[in-house]
């Protein structure tokens, strides 16, 4: 696990992760707008023309910060 996550669970706690994983104007509308939605910096990993994870990129990614998660 990221140290930087793990520094902030209490022993035996849990992170959850909600990963959004289908473009909509909808959520680009609310999302878009807030700090930091564009400023990603891996975009080999996102959806062609957008900022998302499809769901093989998202289970591929987690596995490097978030083990072990079941989705």
């Amino acid at each position: 696990m990221c140290p930087c996550l793990q520094a902030l669970l209490r022993q035996g706690g849990i992170i959850i992760a909600n990963e959004l994983t289908a473009k909509t104007d909808f959520l680009t509308l609310t999302f878009g707008l807030t700090d930091g939605w564009w400023l990603y910096d891996d975009p080999q990993w996102r959806m062609p023309g957008g900022y998302l994870l499809d769901e093989i990129a998202f289970r591929n990614r987690r596995s490097s910060v978030f083990l072990p998660l079941r989705v």
